[in-house]
């Protein structure tokens, strides 16, 4: 015979209201980087294959190559913490890039 165990966990309710109500939850900040990573790993991946990598162009020193492996070196970095691999040099470097480079994540 099989038995199913169910507990009652009120914050689980609370949780399912407040990512209806705002669109995330208390429970996401427990682990804020891999909520964040789940949320731009997708979309970063998403953009470099568009091939619309908005400016690459940094005052004409670079190719759109260039740029592309820029970005895949911090889609690589993002797609390491989902997988919880760990940390290296490599991931670092990523996370760096990303944060130098924000606002030139643009179409």
């Amino acid at each position: 015979m099989l038995y199913i165990h169910f507990t009652f966990d009120s914050r689980r309710i609370k949780w399912f209201f407040q990512r209806v109500l705002r669109g995330w939850s208390d429970a996401d900040l427990w682990c804020l980087d891999y909520h964040l990573a789940r949320y731009i790993y997708p979309r970063l991946k998403a953009f470099i294959k568009s091939r619309r990598l908005g400016f690459y162009d940094n005052g004409g020193k670079w190719t759109s190559q260039y740029w592309e492996e820029i970005l895949k070196k911090m889609l690589k970095s993002f797609k390491w913490l989902l997988d919880e691999k760990p940390e290296d040099k490599t991931i670092h470097e990523g996370f760096e890039l990303f944060g130098k480079h924000f606002m030139s994540l643009w179409d």
